[in-house]
């Protein structure tokens, strides 16, 4: 193991020290074991402190000693590597539990980082802790806001239908109220003309793509007995509550009928109609009987004139694990491509458990280049343990009745951003939808 490696492990055994010595000096009362057990824990953590110093200062000295690199011979070779854990826990994350944990323990978030993770770079551009004496209630819950969103956003989009298509048309809003996209709706129409008759005059015909920001946000709250634990388990289980919660707002309008909302987009699908031509049915075992099917999905989009630049199934993990076992007479995949590829026909599939499956539930085939998706830059995620809420999903607003953070010593944690998404084509982005209809 290199040194560095031994450093960082150290430091994190340290802040396992550390933290238990905070539980143990919390006790008002401790019992003489206690007392003896908080003692251990201080020479311990004293011992380990003169270790690291010895340990820091021998890879300093071995820093210096080290042999210049070659410039000229390093540029052609020498690439830059990021290494991260195994639960691939966001700093995002991170920086928000330093942040909460850090003033109870009576050090700063970044020291916490440092002795926790072996990295206060996580929060060194971050906004300071909310508390008590800020100048409104708000800038309690709003003034915990984390940088290095970029990495939030990495992690949740491959969760979601939209994070899986590539190809998808993206834009930033940029804090402005909307995106506007002109768009031909229709062209000219030419036509044969007699010698020295009249040329007629045909009109273009255009309208606008307007993509207006919606807020998608979820809030958790999380006991501070739980927060306080140096189990790294904490870190994945917040940051998975966030993902999961987010992914599935966002899926389940995506991939709909329904009609625009006064705060949501519309689904993807709206304003198409059902090729009943597509639709398979769970009994249907026949390859030909399935292939029409799925033929029928292609030609209608063909027909449609659309561009098929990035075409891409959808449907539910159902469906999809339907067709991968489906078997014929030679007990041979009537599919084999996806369980090789991932494909059905040449195009991918994406399937998600959103997606619903059985009678009410649909499959697409379309083409991700026509999609329109505006976004903030980035997530924000907050934090806040005097904050009031309301423990309900679906909040009266002004919310009522109000949980205290503050007097049930939680800690809530919130991630919000604001998007749209639109077809570019009312016909063309898809080819069409069909029913995935259980026997």
């Amino acid at each position: 193991m290199k040194l560095g490696q031994v450093i960082k492990s150290m430091q994190e055994k340290r802040a396992e020290l550390l933290t238990k010595a905070s539980e143990l000096a919390a006790i008002e009362t401790p019992t003489a074991e206690q007392a003896a057990e908080f003692d251990t824990v201080l020479a311990d953590i004293e011992k380990m402190d003169a270790d690291i110093e010895k340990k820091v200062k021998a890879e300093e000295l071995l820093a210096k000693s080290a042999k210049p690199v070659d410039t000229f011979a390093a540029t052609a070779t020498v690439k830059n590597v990021t290494v991260e854990d195994n639960a691939k826990i966001s700093p995002m994350v991170r920086a928000a539990i330093a942040k909460a944990v850090a003033p109870a323990m009576g050090i700063s978030a970044m020291d916490y980082a440092e002795k926790r993770w072996g990295d206060n770079q996580l929060i060194k551009s971050a906004v300071a802790v909310g508390t008590t004496t800020g100048a409104t209630f708000a800038s309690d819950l709003v003034a915990t806001n984390v940088h290095r969103a970029d990495l939030f956003v990495e992690l949740l989009r491959p969760m979601t239908i939209l994070g899986q298509m590539n190809g998808v048309r993206q834009f930033n809003f940029d804090q402005s109220g909307s995106i506007t996209i002109p768009r031909q709706t229709g062209g000219v129409t030419a036509g044969w003309v007699g010698e020295g008759s009249s040329i007629s005059v045909s009109p273009e015909v255009y309208d606008n793509i307007t993509l207006s920001p919606k807020k998608i946000a979820v809030m958790i709250g999380i006991t501070n007995e739980l927060l306080y634990r140096a189990d790294p388990s904490i870190e994945a289980l917040i940051q998975d509550d966030l993902l999961k919660g987010t992914a599935q707002a966002v899926d389940t309008t995506f991939f709909t009928t329904a009609a625009a909302g006064s705060n949501s987009p519309a689904g993807i699908l709206n304003g198409l109609s059902q090729l009943t031509g597509g639709d398979i049915t769970v009994g249907t075992t026949d390859l030909p009987g399935l292939v029409a099917a799925l033929s029928n999905m292609v030609s209608s989009m063909r027909a449609a004139n659309a561009p098929m630049v990035n075409p891409v199934w959808v449907m539910s993990n159902v469906m999809k694990t339907y067709l991968q076992f489906l078997r014929n007479s030679l007990e041979q995949p009537m599919f084999p491509e996806i369980s090789v590829n991932n494909s059905l026909f040449g195009f991918p599939i994406i399937a998600s458990n959103n997606v619903t499956s059985g009678a009410s539930g649909f499959y697409a085939l379309m083409d991700a280049n026509q999609v329109l998706m505006g976004q903030d830059q980035a997530y924000v995620i907050d934090s806040s343990d005097v904050a009031a809420y309301q423990t309900d999903t679906a909040p009266a607003t002004p919310p009522t009745p109000m949980q205290s953070a503050f007097q049930q010593d939680l800690r809530v944690f919130r991630i919000r951003s604001r998007m749209d998404w639109a077809k570019r084509y009312s016909t063309a982005a898809f080819g069409s939808w069909a029913d995935f209809v259980t026997a």
